[in-house]
């Protein structure tokens, strides 16, 4: 058996006092802590064992773990007579000519009362006869931090994520010049005959591989520079017109973004504009929308603009504006290229639309580590649409613009709304990168508390109502291979005096072929079905596996998909709607699953599902 790890040894006199070991076995990760402490003047034997094992276990991919503790006293010591006299310098230090051993000695009673703390209570367990579970358990931990050098107490208080390792690779240029008898002349032993045809085998191989790239170098460098052209002129690009300022805009594909029965269809384009500041890390961005919609036959535009003052705060503040339309239900943005295909093939227009003119700023900054506060100031002024077209492949009636909840449009309004955001994830650990702080990871879960209030004024169809809701999750990673997740909210309308639809608590709920966020969404119910101004609580939860039900077939092992069990619940208004549902997915781009819905406890239907996101695969 081979270890690796670290033996500490006290400088000076040379006794050892910890080490910390590992070893591979069989499978089983092992590794070995054993602490040393002085039982006698200048005496150091073991006093604790730590044992831990990791155990990889095929079965539905878990993972066991055993830990064994056990402290030694000792009743006992004989020390040898011919070292006694060694033993009894040995705990002396050398010490400078200028230091006295007075002094060192009044240094080493300077203590704070920490350490003392801690002393005492090692001092209380070593008097103990007989040890307890707990006792042997805490015994370790103390000699464990008795032992943590700096470094190490620094990274497990601090939050920060260091980047403490760097490791380089040189190369000999001349490595593979070398003739063989330069190796000869190196090598204290001679290649043997299985090495020598490995070695001339991959010689072989980079030669050959050298001799393509040559011959093709030129060829493939034309083509794709021409596909990268060809790329960005369709999809639109980013372009850095110095090191301080870069250009962006949406491609041909931009100028065309969405058809609806409401507008027809969309021609304009999206453009952003940004400036960097290399010194202080700090940016601004603008973004200007502006598109002829060809039913309405009006613009519709959006301008914005972002600045990032205090990178190290991650403070940002937005201020936007515009004239455009909107869907209903907050979720419906990033549906409506979707919305757009299925309204078209089948004349299904699931997001209902409205005119909005606004104007909104908001500013959002680290409070404290992990505590993100958020303020939000909007006005706007809200109009009814109708369908203005009916154009699709197969001459469908498309359903009128207004949500099936309501009988008839939703009447002219305005709306002034303040909004507060609270939000707390407890040891949020975080890493500085180019002088922004990015957070990384927390074993904890993340709370929000959120507030708006929509302001009456003069105008007697202004929206006035008090709105409260709350939130948790957290993402959970067992291992490398099984993670659960959660999300719970709920909240409540405090006050609903004056309240108009868009104002409504709305669900992610969306049709099965078209999503692409299965955590939050629902399935069996149609858009703003469930939307409110009442009181509400929902719950997902999940559980994902590479080794769940299916993988563990053995004609399945080799391919690379993971499994996902997923449930949900929304009480609503004296309603209850539940859904189970099982997928199957692969390298976060595509999953396919089949649901259930319940509603009341009663069943409601069954169906499938089928998630793409468009933004990995385009990437991939």
């Amino acid at each position: 058996m081979l270890l690796n790890g670290w033996i500490y040894i006290i400088s000076d006199n040379w006794n050892v006092r910890s080490l910390k070991m590992k070893s591979f076995v069989f499978g089983i990760d092992e590794l070995f802590t054993i602490n040393y402490a002085e039982v006698k003047p200048s005496v150091f034997l073991p006093v604790t064992y730590s044992i831990q094992d990791s155990i990889n276990i095929g079965f539905v991919g878990l993972k066991a773990e055993a830990k064994y503790y056990a402290s030694i006293k000792y009743k006992k010591i004989e020390v040898n007579e011919i070292s006694a006299d060694v033993l009894a310098n040995a705990h002396i230090p050398l010490l400078p000519t200028d230091i006295s051993i007075e002094d060192t000695l009044k240094q080493k009673e300077i203590k704070t009362k920490k350490e003392l703390k801690k002393e005492k209570e090692l001092e209380d367990l070593f008097s103990k006869e007989e040890l307890t579970n707990k006792d042997a358990y805490k015994l370790a931990k103390l000699m464990q931090e008795e032992t943590e050098t700096k470094e190490e107490k620094k990274q497990r208080d601090t939050l920060e994520i260091y980047q403490t390792r760097k490791i380089q690779i040189a190369f000999d240029s001349l490595a593979k010049t070398r003739d063989s008898l330069y190796w000869e002349q190196i090598r204290s032993l001679p290649l043997q005959a299985d090495e020598f045809v490995s070695y001339k085998n991959k010689d072989s191989i980079n030669l050959k591989l050298e001799k393509l790239l040559e011959k093709d170098s030129e060829k493939d460098s034309t083509k794709n520079k021409s596909n990268t052209w060809y790329w960005k002129v369709l999809f639109g690009s980013s372009v850095n017109l110095d090191k301080n300022y870069w250009f962006q805009y949406g491609g041909l594909l931009g100028t065309v973004p969405e058809y609806n029965f409401v507008d027809e269809v969309w021609l304009g384009q999206k453009i952003a504009f940004g400036k960097k500041d290399t010194l202080k890390k700090r940016f601004l961005s603008i973004s200007a929308s502006v598109h002829y919609v060809t039913a309405r036959k009006t613009v519709n535009w959006q301008l914005s603009g972002t600045a990032n003052y205090a990178p190290l705060k991650n403070g940002t503040f937005t201020l936007s504006g515009g004239n455009s339309t909107f869907g209903f239900n907050q979720f419906d943005e990033s549906s409506r290229l979707i919305n757009s295909i299925f309204s078209l093939i089948y004349a299904k227009n699931f997001i209902k639309f409205y005119q909005k003119r606004y104007i909104e700023a908001s500013n959002k900054i680290d409070a404290a580590n992990g505590f993100f506060v958020t303020m939000h100031l909007a006005w706007e002024q809200r109009n009814a649409l109708e369908n203005k077209s009916s154009y699709n492949f197969f001459n469908k009636k498309p359903s009128p613009n207004f949500p099936q909840e309501q009988s008839t449009p939703m009447p002219d309004n305005t709306l002034t709304k303040v909004a507060v955001q609270l939000e707390y994830t407890p040891r949020y650990h975080y890493r500085i990168r180019d002088g922004k702080k990015r957070y990384a990871y927390s074993k904890y879960p993340t709370f929000t508390l959120n507030y708006e209030k929509g302001i009456p004024t003069d105008n007697k169809r202004s929206a006035s109502f008090d709105k409260l809701e709350m939130s948790i999750k957290q993402d959970i990673d067992f291992n490398l291979f099984n993670t659960f997740g959660y999300f719970m909210n709920g909240g409540t309308f405090l006050s609903a005096n004056r309240i108009y639809f868009p104002d409504f608590k709305h669900f992610n709920s969306a049709d099965p072929f078209y999503t692409n966020n299965l955590l939050h969404n629902i399935f069996c119910v149609p858009n703003y079905v469930y939307s409110t101004d009442n009181s509400w609580v929902q719950l997902h939860l999940y559980y994902t596996s590479l080794y769940l039900f299916i993988k563990n077939l053995p004609f399945l092992q080799k391919y690379l998909f993971n499994e996902t069990i997923y449930a949900r619940t929304l009480f609503i208004s004296g309603t209850n709607y539940s859904e189970l549902e099982y997928s199957i997915g692969f390298f976060s781009m595509i999953e396919v699953g089949v649901f259930v819905g319940f509603e009341n406890v009663k069943y409601k239907a069954v169906g499938f599902v089928l998630s793409m996101s468009l933004h990995t695969m385009m990437n991939f």
